[in-house]
């Protein structure tokens, strides 16, 4: 009974975590909808990231909080790491990929990078001329991808904090960044009505999907032939990445759905909305 903001699969699978409005942090247990709790924030959870090997969960809230708790069964729930420093919302999160970082991002304008098995910082990427959104880890683990509330989208070097690239064609705040499955894409969505695909290698899109709403959250599927959105007023929508045609409309929930998350070795995706509901998706793949 919460209005929902994101959600995470754990990597195997058998778990779904979602962040609320009312700072809780639920999992459910998909194999007979178990649920258990974290409570540590006061107000809205905003991101949250699952390390490669299911052992903690990093999240950030509109406190200007982060923290990484265990999710290891024999102290599942248990605080490891508060991770303070931000000045204001905490917007964004990722784990690199072998787990050895993460990031945080915030409406402060500043990414801080940190140690999960110390908890310390380990680095400060100077604020930047907007509020960060989204942070995410590019495959390799050595830069990371920054969306802006200005539109822009930025890659650093995790540890010197230099800005490689810029990218700069969208003309609303950035909501929402994510990898394709084979990890040569990535997707950005916007409150401009845009969706937009790219590569590392160049700042020139591959291809711009217009939409009539904001897109909160993207996944690819389908051997990354799909991409899906979650829109304003509740419509998940389904576009072709070679030709940006809309597939397909989805209805089931009744307002804005905020955070898509797909499940590959399941073949389920999972939504959840200001409906204050969570939908699984059976999605068949070819």
């Amino acid at each position: 009974n919460a209005e929902y903001m994101g959600l995470v699969f754990s990597k195997d699978g058998k778990d779904l975590f979602c962040g609320s409005w009312d700072g809780t942090i639920c999992c459910i247990r998909l194999e007979d909808g178990y649920v258990r709790t974290i409570q540590y924030y006061k107000d809205v959870v905003y991101s949250m990231a699952i390390s490669p090997n299911d052992s903690f969960i990093l999240s950030g809230g509109w406190e200007g909080k982060a923290a990484i708790h265990s999710i290891r069964e024999n102290n599942w729930g248990q605080l490891l790491y508060k991770l303070d420093g931000h000045t204001n919302a905490v917007h964004g999160v990722s784990i690199s990929p072998n787990g050895h970082t993460a990031a945080t991002a915030s409406w402060d304008g500043t990414i801080r990078i940190w140690s999960p098995v110390t908890g310390q910082m380990v680095n400060y990427i100077k604020k930047q001329d907007s509020p960060v959104n989204v942070v995410l880890y590019t495959r390799n683990g050595h830069s990371i991808i920054a969306g802006c509330r200005d539109g822009s989208i930025k890659v650093c070097d995790h540890m010197s904090g230099a800005i490689t690239k810029t990218y700069s064609l969208h003309s609303g705040s950035i909501l929402c960044i994510t990898y394709s499955q084979n990890g040569s894409l990535f997707a950005s969505g916007s409150t401009d009505s845009k969706v937009i695909l790219w590569n590392l290698q160049s700042v020139n899109p591959i291809i711009v999907i217009k939409t009539s709403s904001a897109v909160h959250s993207l996944c690819f599927i389908a051997r990354d032939e799909v991409i899906v959105g979650a829109c304003e007023g509740g419509s998940i929508r389904f576009w072709n990445t070679n030709t940006g045609q809309e597939l397909l409309n989805l209805q089931g929930h009744t307002d804005t759905v905020y955070s898509l998350e797909y499940c590959k070795p399941l073949q389920y995706m999972a939504s959840c909305s200001l409906d204050r509901t969570i939908c699984l998706w059976n999605i068949e793949e070819p």
